[in-house]
Protein backbone atom coordinates (compact mmCIF):
# COMPACT_ATOMS: atom_id res chain seq x y z
CA UNK A 1 0.00 0.00 0.00
CA UNK A 2 1.25 3.56 -0.33
CA UNK A 3 1.41 6.21 2.21
CA UNK A 4 2.12 9.88 2.19
CA UNK A 5 4.55 10.63 4.96
CA UNK A 6 6.29 14.43 5.67
CA UNK A 7 9.76 14.37 7.69
CA UNK A 8 9.46 18.47 8.68
CA UNK A 9 5.56 19.20 9.56
CA UNK A 10 4.78 20.60 12.91
CA UNK A 11 1.02 21.08 14.11
CA UNK A 12 -0.96 21.22 17.64
CA UNK A 13 -2.24 18.47 19.03
CA UNK A 14 -5.68 20.00 18.96
CA UNK A 15 -5.35 21.87 15.31
CA UNK A 16 -7.07 20.94 11.98
CA UNK A 17 -4.25 22.13 10.38
CA UNK A 18 -3.24 19.35 7.40
CA UNK A 19 0.30 19.49 5.21
CA UNK A 20 1.01 19.74 1.79
CA UNK A 21 3.02 18.30 -0.75
CA UNK A 22 4.42 15.69 1.20
CA UNK A 23 6.52 12.06 -0.13
CA UNK A 24 5.02 9.13 -1.41
CA UNK A 25 6.22 5.44 0.10
CA UNK A 26 5.11 1.80 -0.56
CA UNK A 27 4.99 -0.20 2.94
CA UNK A 28 3.30 -3.02 4.26
CA UNK A 29 0.47 -2.70 6.92
CA UNK A 30 1.62 -4.79 10.06
CA UNK A 31 -0.63 -7.65 11.06
CA UNK A 32 -2.93 -7.26 14.04
CA UNK A 33 -2.92 -3.37 13.51
CA UNK A 34 -6.01 -0.74 13.22
CA UNK A 35 -7.33 2.40 11.55
CA UNK A 36 -7.25 4.48 14.92
CA UNK A 37 -3.49 3.35 15.42
CA UNK A 38 -2.26 1.54 12.69
CA UNK A 39 1.47 0.49 12.59
CA UNK A 40 3.66 0.47 8.81
CA UNK A 41 6.75 -1.59 7.78
CA UNK A 42 8.94 0.27 5.75
CA UNK A 43 12.65 0.45 4.74
CA UNK A 44 12.64 3.92 3.83
CA UNK A 45 16.51 5.80 4.59
CA UNK A 46 14.50 8.43 6.30
CA UNK A 47 11.83 6.26 8.81
CA UNK A 48 13.20 7.78 11.71
CA UNK A 49 12.79 11.41 10.44
CA UNK A 50 8.89 10.66 9.70
CA UNK A 51 6.52 12.71 11.84
CA UNK A 52 3.28 12.81 9.90
CA UNK A 53 1.57 10.53 7.58
CA UNK A 54 -1.69 10.17 5.34
CA UNK A 55 -3.28 6.57 5.12
CA UNK A 56 -6.43 5.26 4.32
CA UNK A 57 -7.73 9.41 3.70
CA UNK A 58 -6.91 9.62 7.20
CA UNK A 59 -4.01 11.62 8.62
CA UNK A 60 -1.66 10.45 11.74
CA UNK A 61 0.64 11.72 14.09
CA UNK A 62 3.30 9.40 14.82
CA UNK A 63 4.05 7.81 18.05
CA UNK A 64 6.80 5.77 17.96
CA UNK A 65 9.79 4.18 15.83
CA UNK A 66 11.39 1.44 15.80
CA UNK A 67 14.37 -1.13 13.69
CA UNK A 68 12.50 -4.66 14.08
CA UNK A 69 15.05 -6.57 11.59
CA UNK A 70 18.17 -5.13 9.95
CA UNK A 71 16.11 -2.62 7.38
CA UNK A 72 12.80 -3.04 8.45
CA UNK A 73 11.52 -0.45 10.44
CA UNK A 74 7.90 0.09 12.56
CA UNK A 75 6.22 3.44 12.00
CA UNK A 76 3.83 3.23 14.94
CA UNK A 77 0.53 5.71 14.47
CA UNK A 78 -2.50 6.99 16.16
CA UNK A 79 -5.08 8.97 14.59
CA UNK A 80 -5.63 13.19 13.82
CA UNK A 81 -8.69 12.95 14.13
CA UNK A 82 -9.18 16.69 13.69
CA UNK A 83 -7.35 16.85 10.55
CA UNK A 84 -8.88 13.89 9.08
CA UNK A 85 -12.79 15.38 9.83
CA UNK A 86 -11.95 18.88 9.20
CA UNK A 87 -14.06 18.99 6.31
CA UNK A 88 -17.26 17.57 8.67
CA UNK A 89 -15.45 20.15 11.46
CA UNK A 90 -15.79 23.24 9.08
CA UNK A 91 -19.32 22.37 8.00
CA UNK A 92 -20.92 22.35 11.57
CA UNK A 93 -22.16 25.03 12.99
CA UNK A 94 -22.92 25.08 17.22
CA UNK A 95 -23.07 27.58 19.36
CA UNK A 96 -19.71 29.33 19.56
CA UNK A 97 -18.32 29.81 23.29
CA UNK A 98 -15.13 31.56 22.26
CA UNK A 99 -13.09 32.84 19.76
CA UNK A 100 -10.02 34.65 18.36
CA UNK A 101 -11.65 35.80 15.21
CA UNK A 102 -14.68 37.05 16.38
CA UNK A 103 -15.86 37.85 19.70
CA UNK A 104 -18.13 40.14 21.37
CA UNK A 105 -15.93 42.55 23.63
CA UNK A 106 -18.81 43.61 25.64
CA UNK A 107 -19.33 39.82 27.42
CA UNK A 108 -17.79 39.85 30.37
CA UNK A 109 -14.37 37.08 30.24
CA UNK A 110 -14.08 35.07 33.44
CA UNK A 111 -10.17 34.74 32.10
CA UNK A 112 -9.54 38.37 32.36
CA UNK A 113 -7.59 38.34 35.78
CA UNK A 114 -8.20 41.46 37.76
CA UNK A 115 -5.82 42.90 40.03
CA UNK A 116 -6.20 44.90 43.61
CA UNK A 117 -4.60 48.04 41.96
CA UNK A 118 -7.06 50.54 41.67
CA UNK A 119 -6.67 53.95 40.04
CA UNK A 120 -8.82 57.09 39.33
CA UNK A 121 -10.24 59.27 36.61
CA UNK A 122 -12.11 62.34 36.89
CA UNK A 123 -13.71 64.94 34.97
CA UNK A 124 -15.03 67.97 36.94
CA UNK A 125 -17.05 71.01 35.13
CA UNK A 126 -19.59 72.49 33.89
CA UNK A 127 -21.62 74.38 36.44
CA UNK A 128 -19.65 77.82 36.46
CA UNK A 129 -22.43 80.48 36.76
CA UNK A 130 -25.02 78.42 37.05
CA UNK A 131 -24.92 78.58 41.31
CA UNK A 132 -24.39 81.45 43.00
CA UNK A 133 -23.30 81.33 46.58
CA UNK A 134 -25.40 84.51 47.78
CA UNK A 135 -28.83 83.06 45.86
CA UNK A 136 -31.82 85.26 46.59
CA UNK A 137 -34.33 84.83 48.46
CA UNK A 138 -38.23 83.68 47.51
CA UNK A 139 -40.71 85.12 49.58
CA UNK A 140 -44.32 83.54 49.22
CA UNK A 141 -46.97 85.35 49.44
CA UNK A 142 -50.44 86.18 49.58
CA UNK A 143 -52.26 88.76 47.68
CA UNK A 144 -54.57 89.88 44.80
CA UNK A 145 -51.75 90.49 42.74
CA UNK A 146 -50.58 86.88 41.96
CA UNK A 147 -47.40 85.64 39.86
CA UNK A 148 -49.20 83.38 37.28
CA UNK A 149 -47.57 79.95 38.71
CA UNK A 150 -50.13 79.78 41.50
CA UNK A 151 -51.96 80.91 43.46
CA UNK A 152 -49.92 82.26 45.94
CA UNK A 153 -47.39 85.13 44.53
CA UNK A 154 -44.03 84.80 44.67
CA UNK A 155 -41.01 87.79 45.21
CA UNK A 156 -37.53 86.80 44.29
CA UNK A 157 -34.82 89.13 46.53
CA UNK A 158 -31.91 90.15 48.05
CA UNK A 159 -31.11 89.38 51.57
CA UNK A 160 -30.92 93.10 52.38
CA UNK A 161 -34.82 93.38 50.84
CA UNK A 162 -35.70 90.70 53.03
CA UNK A 163 -34.58 92.40 56.20
CA UNK A 164 -36.50 95.36 55.00
CA UNK A 165 -39.48 93.50 55.26
CA UNK A 166 -38.47 91.63 58.28
CA UNK A 167 -38.18 95.19 59.31
CA UNK A 168 -41.83 96.59 58.51
CA UNK A 169 -43.67 93.35 59.95
CA UNK A 170 -41.98 93.31 63.31
CA UNK A 171 -42.08 96.62 64.90
CA UNK A 172 -41.74 97.28 68.08
CA UNK A 173 -44.40 100.37 68.17
CA UNK A 174 -43.36 100.91 71.70
CA UNK A 175 -39.56 102.31 71.46
CA UNK A 176 -39.88 103.53 68.27
CA UNK A 177 -39.63 107.26 68.49
CA UNK A 178 -41.11 108.03 65.43
CA UNK A 179 -44.88 106.31 65.93
CA UNK A 180 -47.17 108.73 67.68
CA UNK A 181 -50.33 107.14 67.33
CA UNK A 182 -51.42 103.87 68.12
CA UNK A 183 -53.19 103.65 65.20
CA UNK A 184 -50.14 103.55 62.86
CA UNK A 185 -48.13 101.00 65.11
CA UNK A 186 -51.20 98.79 65.04
CA UNK A 187 -51.76 99.02 61.29
CA UNK A 188 -49.54 95.94 60.09
CA UNK A 189 -51.04 93.60 62.25
CA UNK A 190 -55.04 94.76 62.08
CA UNK A 191 -53.95 94.33 58.08
CA UNK A 192 -52.85 91.03 58.49
CA UNK A 193 -49.47 91.85 56.51
CA UNK A 194 -47.57 88.85 58.78
CA UNK A 195 -50.53 86.66 58.51
CA UNK A 196 -50.23 86.76 54.68
CA UNK A 197 -46.43 85.75 54.52
CA UNK A 198 -46.69 81.72 53.49
CA UNK A 199 -43.17 80.54 53.50
CA UNK A 200 -39.65 82.02 52.94
CA UNK A 201 -36.77 79.52 50.99
CA UNK A 202 -33.14 80.53 49.74
CA UNK A 203 -32.25 79.08 46.74
CA UNK A 204 -28.88 79.01 45.12
CA UNK A 205 -28.91 80.72 41.80
CA UNK A 206 -28.29 84.17 40.76
CA UNK A 207 -30.99 86.98 40.75
CA UNK A 208 -32.25 87.92 37.27
CA UNK A 209 -34.38 90.34 35.73
CA UNK A 210 -35.28 87.74 33.44
CA UNK A 211 -37.94 85.66 36.01
CA UNK A 212 -39.96 88.76 36.56
CA UNK A 213 -41.00 92.73 37.09
CA UNK A 214 -39.24 94.79 39.36
CA UNK A 215 -41.39 96.57 41.73
CA UNK A 216 -42.90 97.13 45.18
CA UNK A 217 -43.71 94.34 47.38
CA UNK A 218 -47.36 93.59 48.42
CA UNK A 219 -48.00 91.56 51.26
CA UNK A 220 -51.68 90.92 51.91
CA UNK A 221 -53.64 94.15 50.96
CA UNK A 222 -50.56 96.04 52.11
CA UNK A 223 -48.22 97.55 49.78
CA UNK A 224 -44.53 98.19 50.90
CA UNK A 225 -44.06 101.55 49.53
CA UNK A 226 -40.12 101.76 47.96
CA UNK A 227 -39.11 97.66 49.12
CA UNK A 228 -38.93 96.11 45.66
CA UNK A 229 -38.56 92.85 44.57
CA UNK A 230 -39.23 90.49 41.22
CA UNK A 231 -42.22 89.28 41.23
CA UNK A 232 -42.49 86.19 39.23
CA UNK A 233 -44.90 86.66 36.30
CA UNK A 234 -45.18 83.01 34.86
CA UNK A 235 -43.96 79.86 36.04
CA UNK A 236 -40.01 79.78 35.38
CA UNK A 237 -36.89 77.62 35.03
CA UNK A 238 -33.37 77.80 34.72
CA UNK A 239 -31.11 74.89 32.72
CA UNK A 240 -27.80 74.29 32.08
CA UNK A 241 -26.24 71.25 30.11
CA UNK A 242 -22.45 70.62 30.60
CA UNK A 243 -21.01 67.49 28.83
CA UNK A 244 -18.18 64.95 30.42
CA UNK A 245 -16.14 62.35 29.63
CA UNK A 246 -16.10 58.73 31.01
CA UNK A 247 -12.25 57.43 30.13
CA UNK A 248 -13.49 54.45 28.28
CA UNK A 249 -14.81 53.58 25.27
CA UNK A 250 -17.93 51.83 24.55
CA UNK A 251 -15.58 48.47 23.28
CA UNK A 252 -14.93 46.51 25.95
CA UNK A 253 -16.41 44.56 28.56
CA UNK A 254 -13.86 45.61 31.70
CA UNK A 255 -16.13 48.98 31.20
CA UNK A 256 -18.46 47.50 33.39
CA UNK A 257 -18.82 45.74 36.96
CA UNK A 258 -16.70 44.17 38.45
CA UNK A 259 -13.85 46.35 36.46
CA UNK A 260 -15.04 49.29 36.63
CA UNK A 261 -17.25 51.51 38.36
CA UNK A 262 -18.51 55.46 37.86
CA UNK A 263 -20.25 57.78 40.31
CA UNK A 264 -21.30 61.03 39.58
CA UNK A 265 -21.47 63.74 41.95
CA UNK A 266 -24.88 65.89 41.39
CA UNK A 267 -24.70 69.48 43.13
CA UNK A 268 -27.11 69.77 45.77
CA UNK A 269 -28.30 66.04 45.36
CA UNK A 270 -25.50 63.67 46.05
CA UNK A 271 -22.90 60.70 44.44
CA UNK A 272 -24.64 58.68 42.12
CA UNK A 273 -24.10 55.33 40.52
CA UNK A 274 -23.65 55.46 36.50
CA UNK A 275 -23.33 52.41 34.36
CA UNK A 276 -21.09 53.52 31.85
CA UNK A 277 -22.47 50.87 29.41
CA UNK A 278 -26.13 52.65 29.52
CA UNK A 279 -24.12 54.99 26.80
CA UNK A 280 -23.56 55.18 23.46
CA UNK A 281 -20.05 56.56 23.78
CA UNK A 282 -17.79 58.08 25.91
CA UNK A 283 -19.83 61.20 26.31
CA UNK A 284 -22.62 61.83 29.21
CA UNK A 285 -24.69 65.01 29.32
CA UNK A 286 -26.24 66.28 32.24
CA UNK A 287 -29.50 68.65 31.86
CA UNK A 288 -30.36 70.67 35.28
CA UNK A 289 -33.12 72.04 35.05
CA UNK A 290 -34.29 74.27 38.33
CA UNK A 291 -37.78 76.02 38.69
CA UNK A 292 -37.11 79.76 40.68
CA UNK A 293 -39.02 79.81 42.67
CA UNK A 294 -39.69 76.61 44.78
CA UNK A 295 -35.80 75.28 43.93
CA UNK A 296 -37.36 72.15 42.46
CA UNK A 297 -34.83 70.37 40.26
CA UNK A 298 -35.12 67.54 37.51
CA UNK A 299 -31.66 66.65 36.48
CA UNK A 300 -31.49 63.99 33.17
CA UNK A 301 -28.80 62.07 31.87
CA UNK A 302 -28.18 61.47 28.17
CA UNK A 303 -25.73 60.06 26.35
CA UNK A 304 -24.57 61.60 22.98
CA UNK A 305 -27.27 60.74 20.65
CA UNK A 306 -29.92 62.33 23.27
CA UNK A 307 -30.97 58.84 24.26
CA UNK A 308 -32.19 59.57 28.38
CA UNK A 309 -30.39 57.16 30.55
CA UNK A 310 -31.23 58.18 34.08
CA UNK A 311 -33.42 61.31 35.83
CA UNK A 312 -33.11 62.32 39.22
CA UNK A 313 -35.62 65.10 40.99
CA UNK A 314 -34.70 66.85 44.22
CA UNK A 315 -34.76 70.31 45.91
CA UNK A 316 -31.66 72.72 45.92
CA UNK A 317 -33.88 75.42 47.80
CA UNK A 318 -32.85 75.75 51.95
CA UNK A 319 -36.31 76.50 54.10
CA UNK A 320 -36.10 79.84 55.90
CA UNK A 321 -37.83 80.20 59.06
CA UNK A 322 -40.65 83.04 59.05
CA UNK A 323 -40.97 84.47 62.65
CA UNK A 324 -42.73 87.75 63.74
CA UNK A 325 -43.29 90.06 67.49
CA UNK A 326 -47.13 90.26 67.42
CA UNK A 327 -49.62 90.55 70.31
CA UNK A 328 -53.03 89.77 71.66
CA UNK A 329 -54.65 92.84 69.54
CA UNK A 330 -58.10 91.06 69.90
CA UNK A 331 -57.98 90.86 74.20
CA UNK A 332 -56.40 94.45 74.03
CA UNK A 333 -59.25 95.80 71.59
CA UNK A 334 -62.08 94.36 74.27
CA UNK A 335 -59.39 95.33 77.43
CA UNK A 336 -59.92 99.10 75.71
CA UNK A 337 -63.22 99.58 74.74
CA UNK A 338 -64.21 97.75 78.92
CA UNK A 339 -62.15 100.51 80.47
CA UNK A 340 -63.49 103.53 77.94
CA UNK A 341 -66.70 102.63 79.17
CA UNK A 342 -65.16 102.87 82.92
CA UNK A 343 -63.97 106.50 81.61
CA UNK A 344 -67.66 107.10 80.73
CA UNK A 345 -69.08 105.98 83.75
CA UNK A 346 -66.55 108.01 85.65
CA UNK A 347 -66.78 111.01 83.43
CA UNK A 348 -71.07 110.71 84.27
CA UNK A 349 -70.51 111.23 87.80
CA UNK A 350 -71.90 114.20 90.00
CA UNK A 351 -69.03 115.56 91.72
CA UNK A 352 -66.59 117.12 89.40
CA UNK A 353 -63.64 115.52 91.98
CA UNK A 354 -65.47 112.45 91.18
CA UNK A 355 -65.33 112.73 87.27
CA UNK A 356 -61.51 113.17 87.46
CA UNK A 357 -60.21 111.11 89.82
CA UNK A 358 -62.17 108.18 88.18
CA UNK A 359 -61.52 109.66 84.40
CA UNK A 360 -57.63 109.15 85.72
CA UNK A 361 -58.33 105.76 86.74
CA UNK A 362 -59.73 104.67 83.81
CA UNK A 363 -57.42 106.24 81.40
CA UNK A 364 -54.36 104.14 83.17
CA UNK A 365 -56.00 101.02 83.52
CA UNK A 366 -56.54 101.23 79.50
CA UNK A 367 -52.87 101.98 79.50
CA UNK A 368 -51.95 99.07 81.04
CA UNK A 369 -54.40 96.97 79.40
CA UNK A 370 -52.76 97.53 76.14
CA UNK A 371 -49.34 97.42 77.14
CA UNK A 372 -50.22 94.43 78.77
CA UNK A 373 -51.93 92.94 75.57
CA UNK A 374 -49.49 94.33 73.56
CA UNK A 375 -46.50 92.39 75.01
CA UNK A 376 -44.61 90.76 72.39
CA UNK A 377 -45.45 86.89 71.87
CA UNK A 378 -43.06 84.99 68.90
CA UNK A 379 -45.26 83.23 66.41
CA UNK A 380 -42.81 81.11 63.90
CA UNK A 381 -43.12 78.80 61.26
CA UNK A 382 -40.71 76.78 58.72
CA UNK A 383 -37.24 75.17 60.33
CA UNK A 384 -33.48 76.09 60.17
CA UNK A 385 -32.22 74.93 57.12
CA UNK A 386 -28.51 74.41 56.47
CA UNK A 387 -26.28 75.51 53.25
CA UNK A 388 -23.17 73.36 53.29
CA UNK A 389 -24.01 71.99 50.19
CA UNK A 390 -23.48 75.18 48.29
CA UNK A 391 -19.87 74.84 48.64
CA UNK A 392 -20.22 72.26 45.84
CA UNK A 393 -21.46 73.06 42.73
CA UNK A 394 -19.62 71.45 40.36
CA UNK A 395 -20.34 68.38 38.59
CA UNK A 396 -17.57 65.10 39.04
CA UNK A 397 -17.46 62.31 37.50
CA UNK A 398 -15.41 59.50 39.18
CA UNK A 399 -13.96 56.28 37.27
CA UNK A 400 -12.77 53.97 39.68
CA UNK A 401 -10.77 51.11 37.05
CA UNK A 402 -9.41 47.90 38.96
CA UNK A 403 -6.33 46.28 37.02
CA UNK A 404 -6.81 43.95 34.60
CA UNK A 405 -4.50 41.84 32.28
CA UNK A 406 -5.31 42.89 28.63
CA UNK A 407 -7.37 40.32 26.76
CA UNK A 408 -4.73 40.69 23.91
CA UNK A 409 -2.62 38.76 25.89
CA UNK A 410 -4.46 35.67 25.84
CA UNK A 411 -7.03 36.64 22.32
CA UNK A 412 -4.38 34.12 20.33
CA UNK A 413 -4.39 31.16 22.57
CA UNK A 414 -7.65 31.53 24.32
CA UNK A 415 -10.15 33.82 22.29
CA UNK A 416 -12.75 35.88 24.17
CA UNK A 417 -16.66 35.45 24.33
CA UNK A 418 -18.76 35.13 21.39
CA UNK A 419 -21.51 33.41 22.43
CA UNK A 420 -23.10 32.75 19.06
CA UNK A 421 -24.58 30.06 16.59
CA UNK A 422 -21.90 29.86 14.12
CA UNK A 423 -20.67 27.30 11.19
CA UNK A 424 -17.03 26.78 12.61
CA UNK A 425 -15.65 27.46 8.75
CA UNK A 426 -16.74 30.96 9.42
CA UNK A 427 -14.04 31.11 11.92
CA UNK A 428 -10.37 30.53 12.30
CA UNK A 429 -7.77 30.39 15.35
CA UNK A 430 -9.03 29.32 18.75
CA UNK A 431 -12.47 28.11 18.75
CA UNK A 432 -14.01 26.70 21.61
CA UNK A 433 -17.72 25.31 21.35
CA UNK A 434 -20.42 24.56 23.74
CA UNK A 435 -22.30 21.09 23.71
CA UNK A 436 -20.68 20.21 20.53
CA UNK A 437 -22.10 16.88 18.87
CA UNK A 438 -20.83 16.52 15.37
CA UNK A 439 -22.11 14.21 12.74
CA UNK A 440 -19.82 12.11 10.93
CA UNK A 441 -18.92 9.34 8.54
CA UNK A 442 -16.74 7.75 11.12
CA UNK A 443 -16.64 5.38 14.29
CA UNK A 444 -18.20 6.35 17.00
CA UNK A 445 -14.94 6.90 18.95
CA UNK A 446 -14.10 9.19 16.56
CA UNK A 447 -17.14 11.20 17.10
CA UNK A 448 -16.55 11.13 20.85
CA UNK A 449 -13.13 12.44 20.23
CA UNK A 450 -13.81 15.40 17.83
CA UNK A 451 -16.95 16.76 20.28
CA UNK A 452 -14.17 16.75 23.23
CA UNK A 453 -11.90 18.90 21.54
CA UNK A 454 -14.48 21.22 20.22
CA UNK A 455 -15.51 21.65 23.93
CA UNK A 456 -12.35 21.77 25.20
CA UNK A 457 -11.19 24.41 22.88
CA UNK A 458 -9.15 23.87 19.43
CA UNK A 459 -7.61 25.33 16.40
CA UNK A 460 -9.22 25.09 12.92
CA UNK A 461 -6.60 26.02 11.00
Amino acid sequence: MTITYWTNFSKRKNSTKIPTSGTDLTVVLKNGTSLENPTFLLTDANAFNITYVKAFDHYYFVSDVRQVHKDIVEVDCVQDVLATYKSAIGGYSCMIERAASDYNTLLPDPMCAMHNDVFLLNDTSGMTGFFNASGYYVLTVLNNIGSGAGFTCYYLMTAATLMDIAAYVNVDWLDDPTITDITDALKATFLKTADAIVECHWIPLALSSTFGSYEDVKIGVQTLSGVKAYRVTAATFTKIEPTLTIQHFYNDFRKGSPYTSVKLFIPYFGMVDVNPLDFYDNKVTVSYAVDVTTGDAFVRLLDSTAHLVSTYTFNVATNCPVARVSGDFKGTMSGVLSTAGGVAKYLGASSGGERIAGALSATAGAINTVAAAMGPTLSYSGSQGGRAMSLYVDLQLVSIIKKTSAPLDYIATNGMPLMESRQISSLSGYVQCANASISINGPDMDRDAINSYLNSGFYYE
